[in-house]
């Protein structure tokens, strides 16, 4: 079983805009992250899913936990 050292970036790093985040747990020493629901609606548009996914591979990082919007 792989063991990451993650962090919740909804949390963290807040003083950073979202796709920022990623990278900076990743300079802060995490090789992963979770976010609460990172998109402001409930059905994202192509764009923000696509940014959100770059974020996290161009940190180097795995994404762990993701909780989901219900409405």
């Amino acid at each position: 079983m792989t063991r990451y050292k993650t962090v919740n970036c909804s949390i963290l790093f807040t003083e950073l805009p979202l796709p920022q985040r990623p990278a900076a747990a990743a300079a802060a020493g995490f090789d992963a992250v979770e976010f609460w629901w990172p998109f402001p609606v409930s059905v994202p548009g192509d764009a923000g899913v696509d940014a959100f996914i770059a974020a996290v591979q161009d940190a180097g990082v795995q994404l762990t936990g993701l909780n989901f919007r219900l409405r």
